[in-house]
């Protein structure tokens, strides 16, 4: 005889063996599961193991770098103390010669020492406002001397000798300069007759001596401050005169290298 059940129409032998095959199943499930939760909680704690021992080498790696810098590289740091020094110098340096205060100082001290020269000179030669005080005015490129009514420019001094002198003792000292300061300036003066204001005559021209006893007196101060100056400065300046005078000095005499007197000329007549 088979029974059944009253709400299945499968025999009571087969429910009971489903039940008891979805109970197996329900248990390999959970164990899986259970399993599946300890294998996922224990790679979480070895990635944070491993995490930690990462943060923890690379810790120790910065400490032995650190420890070795502070133990041999305390010679670099004071190298580069020194450097960072010396470069902020230099850089201050520079600063003060982008300077216009310093600049304009320094020019009014070169100024200084040409015209103390300039000032000589003028003297030498009794130069009008002799005595006084000689500089260079760069705003008005002129000399001006200055005398206890004020300043004179040259343009208000009288005579052609005297605008020749000034002119003669403002080259005498910038060479003087640029030869002593060793600047790149040419190391030759050429002047072309500077004492023609003595010689107003074919006569005095032709004989290379000046007639009145004050004009001879000034050309040969003149030529003696020039002689001078080449001599203190020898030899790196070289001055060149094309001139009518003549003196009777021996120091004259022995600096002549052409004479071009008596029909004989520089172009000579013939190739004209």
């Amino acid at each position: 005889m088979e029974l059944r059940d009253s709400n299945s129409d499968l025999p009571c032998t087969e429910l009971e063996h489903l039940e008891t095959r979805a109970t197996e199943l329900r248990a390999q499930l959970s164990a899986a599961q259970e399993a599946l939760e300890s294998i996922t909680a224990a790679a979480e704690s070895v990635e944070q193991v491993g995490n930690s021992g990462a943060r923890d080498f690379t810790r120790g790696r910065i400490d032995a770098i650190l420890g070795t810098v502070a133990a041999g590289d305390d010679l670099e740091v004071q190298r580069l103390r020194w450097q960072r020094e010396s470069v902020t110098a230099a850089v201050s340096a520079l600063e003060a010669e982008l300077d216009d205060n310093e600049d304009r100082e320094q020019l009014t001290s070169r100024l200084l020492a040409v015209g103390r020269d300039m000032t000589a000179y003028a003297d030498w030669l009794q130069l009008e406002h002799a005595g006084t005080n000689v500089r260079l005015d760069l705003a008005r490129l002129t000399v001006v001397t200055d005398t206890d009514s004020g300043p004179v420019p040259l343009y208000r001094i009288g005579s052609a000798s005297n605008w020749i002198g000034y002119h003669l003792v403002a080259h005498l000292a910038l060479h003087r300069h640029f030869v002593r300061q060793n600047r790149p300036v040419p190391r030759f003066l050429m002047l072309d007759q500077p004492t023609q204001a003595y010689y107003p005559s074919e006569a005095t021209r032709t004989s290379g001596l000046a007639a009145p006893d004050a004009d001879r007196a000034a050309v040969q101060a003149m030529f003696r401050l020039i002689y001078d100056v080449v001599t203190e400065l020898a030899p790196a300046l070289q001055i060149i005169v094309c001139d009518h005078a003549h003196l009777p000095d021996d120091w004259f005499e022995a600096s002549i290298r052409h004479e071009w007197r008596g029909g004989e000329k520089l172009i000579p007549s013939d190739w004209t």
